[in-house]
């Protein structure tokens, strides 16, 4: 699980990214730094440090840390028009048992295609890897430098950097398997767990399952949207259950939490 925050950028600030000048790590501004108005550069200035540059007075650039690529990093920003960033570092690993449960609650078979929106650091994947190795695998990871990981960690399966909202089931084959860990809560989307559940069943194949670590809060919450998301689990003749107090204990957080198990 991990908390993130989406930027919309303006149009004045695509207008300067859209002009750098990008020479390996370092990153350019049209121009004078000095020409920029000063509430303009504030702005810039922030959409780059999300990306992965600093800015350093001896190089008179922005200089991207290793293992993030500029000319990767701002042509990504520009497509979309926004750039994520962790909110208050809060990410939160799946630990190995708990990783287990998920893809034994999930029954993954041997070349089922399986997808996991929040891939994180790729707990969930190899456990689905030891249950089936010949599962075929696609993660989603919004934080850049850990999908530059799972690519290398991966190799042979689909890893897609971006942010799993964003994306348009139609844009991939329906999958037979979604698994994940999906961040609680983000700035404007304090059940940001039941949107992305909701979302992935968009995605996956009729007769499969999406199965989902989830807030606590999700069993007994008595808001429309959490009511509404039990009602629609009990329609579909799922199941939720509380997983054990510190179950994310070595991941750093006593968050409770339940696992969910949506069939489609």
């Amino acid at each position: 699980m991990a908390a993130k925050r989406v930027t919309h950028l303006s149009d004045a600030v695509l207008g300067v990214l859209a002009r750098v000048e990008i020479k390996g790590q370092n990153v350019y501004l049209p121009g004078q730094v000095g020409q920029l108005q000063r509430d303009l550069y504030v702005d810039v200035n922030k959409a780059l440090e999300a990306l992965g540059g600093k800015w350093n007075k001896k190089a008179k650039a922005h200089v991207f840390e290793e293992g993030r690529d500029p000319a990767v990093e701002i042509p990504g920003a520009l497509g979309a028009g926004t750039v994520t960033t962790a909110a208050g570092l809060a990410f939160f690993p799946t630990p190995e048992d708990i990783a287990r449960e998920v893809v034994k609650a999930a029954a993954v078979k041997p070349g089922m295609r399986v997808l996991e929106p929040s891939a994180g650091e790729g707990a969930l994947l190899r456990a689905v890897l030891a249950a089936a190795p010949t599962a075929e695998l696609t993660g989603v990871e919004v934080d850049r430098r850990r999908h530059v990981s799972l690519l290398l960690g991966f190799h042979g399966h689909t890893m897609i950097g971006g942010d799993f909202l964003s994306l348009h089931p139609h844009s991939m084959p329906p999958f037979d398997r979604v698994i994940m860990n999906p961040p609680f809560s983000l700035e404007g989307q304090p059940q940001a767990d039941i949107d992305h559940v909701e979302h992935a069943l968009r995605f996956c194949k009729g007769g499969g399952r999406v199965v989902a670590i989830m807030s606590g809060g999700t069993l007994y919450r008595d808001n429309r949207q959490a009511v509404a998301f039990r009602a629609m689990v009990d329609k579909r003749e799922g199941s939720m259950w509380e997983l054990p107090d510190g179950a994310f204990k070595v991941s750093g957080t006593g968050v409770k939490t339940v696992l969910a198990v949506v069939p489609t």
